[in-house]
Parts: C-alpha cells; structure tokens; sequence
C-alpha cells in the first residue's frame, strides 16, 4: 500500500500492478491512519510492514522559525510516524510481528545549524523508535530508523546550491546519495534476513558519521551499523577519526541483492 498526501503517487501504485495499491493520506490525521490500515488489510489480508517516510523540510534558524512553521513541519514529521506506529501496531500483532522502519536524518543524530524545527523532529523519530522498539518487542515486531545524509530528492531544493555542494564535498566517496541507496537499506530491515536489528539506527550517509568526527563524542553509548557504498574509505575515515570499527561481510541476502552491502562496518566508540 502506498500512499501520500498528493494524488499522483497513484502512478506509481499503477505502474507495480496487482502487486501495489495507493491511497491518499495525510499523515498528520488520526482517521487517514485508521482508513489506510484498513484497506491495506482488506486488500492484502495482514500488514507487515510499515515505511514512515513522509516529511517536510525548511531551511530555518531558530530566531527564523515562526510558530507555524515550526507546527506544520512536527505535525507531518514526528505526529505522523507516532500516528503510523500506533495505528498498524494491532495488525502487526495479529500477524505475529512485522517490521517498522522510521525514515529520520543525520540531522536526528548531532546538531546541525539552521534546520532546528526539522532536525528536532528528526531527533524525536529517533527516539520514539527506540522507545516503540522496546513496546512491541514482545509482539515480534522490530522498530529501527534509518537517518539519511544528501539524498538526491526535492527536499534539496530548499538548501542553496553552494550548501549542497558543500555537503557532497565532505563525504568520503564524494558523490550525493541516490533514493535507491536507502531503498535498498529498507528492503533489508524489512526482511527477515535482518531480525538481529532492532531498535537500532542505520546511516545512510558517511557524512552524517565522520563529516564532524561524531563517532569521537565520548556520549556514544550504542554500537551502530552502517552500509556504505566504499566499505574502504569510510573504515579508514573512522579509524583516522578515532572511531573503534569493525569490517565485515554483511549478510548474504544483502551480499547477492546489492553491491553497495557487500560489507558492512560496526562502529561501536571511541579510541
């Protein structure tokens, strides 16, 4: 079941078939998440998984942020994962587990200038997942975020040009990230090959990581995976940071599906 707030995510639901359905919904409304896992399990039969990719962004500083905007932006991207998670908990248990994958940002993980409402809201998805994760562990249900660097997206529109060439500057294989790249990443959390990963966060992006040496703040208390297209020069990246690292293959599943996982690095505190 795919969905958005604007009709033309139809075409894509077409476009699969048999296999996809589109309803549009607003993520910010209770009675839009009951509607939609209904009619995903009267179509499907059961409800396994849950994406919360929905967000909005704007560039602002907090003296900027006028209180609407700062509403709107945590209405659709820290209300709508918290609404999705509780409204497809149920099902989810019905079904014996599934899986929830909440799309959050490197600006969940550190601070970042000139983006507060936005990041704010990706901090709390962080959280919140981590939270759902221990609720729902008995259900079988595994909860993980996923925190996006520069992903080529419209979302990018809003930063200015030199801003993102800037970023793209700072990331170690010195290319902008692909909508594909963190697809592959949910495909994976979504299947069964990763049911040892739960209430984790997965980087999508080695700026996010080594772009201020975060993984050199002593605060860090949780080891992380991370996927990366050039397994070499981002373990090299954090060994110079100070990052204690670990390389290894990642799961065979992944291994065969995509060559951006054919490794993986566990990063798990500072030297």
């Amino acid at each position: 079941m795919l969905t958005d707030v604007s009709p033309e995510g139809g075409a894509v639901a077409e476009a699969l078939g048999d296999l996809a359905a589109f309803s549009q919904q607003d993520v910010g409304s209770t009675a839009d998440w009951e509607r939609v896992v209904k009619a995903t399990t009267q179509r499907f039969g059961r409800l396994d998984i849950l994406v919360n990719n929905a967000a909005i962004y704007k560039m602002r500083s907090l003296l900027d942020t006028t209180d609407e905007e700062f509403d709107e932006i945590t209405r659709i991207n820290q209300r709508g994962p918290f609404l999705g998670m509780r409204a497809v908990a149920p099902a989810m248990r019905a079904a014996g587990g599934g899986s929830i994958i909440n799309i959050s940002s490197g600006a969940g993980l550190r601070g970042v200038r000139n983006v507060l409402a936005y990041a704010t809201t990706k901090w709390a998805v962080r959280g919140m997942s981590k939270c759902a994760a221990l609720e729902l562990a008995g259900d079988r249900i595994r909860v993980n975020s996923i925190h996006p660097g520069v992903i080529e997206t419209p979302m990018l529109n809003h930063n200015p040009a030199a801003f993102n060439e800037a970023m793209v500057r700072a990331t170690p294989i010195g290319r902008i990230g692909q909508p594909e790249d963190i697809a592959r990443m949910v495909l994976y959390l979504a299947s069964d090959a990763a049911g040892q990963f739960h209430a984790e966060a997965k980087i999508g992006d080695a700026h996010v990581l080594f772009g201020n040496g975060y993984f050199c703040d002593p605060s860090m208390s949780a080891a992380i995976y991370i996927y990366v297209p050039d397994v070499d020069a981002t373990f090299k990246r954090a060994v110079s940071l100070g990052a204690k690292a670990i390389r290894e293959p990642a799961d065979s599943t992944v291994r065969s599906d995509a060559s951006i996982f054919s490794h993986r690095i566990l990063l798990y505190g500072c030297a």
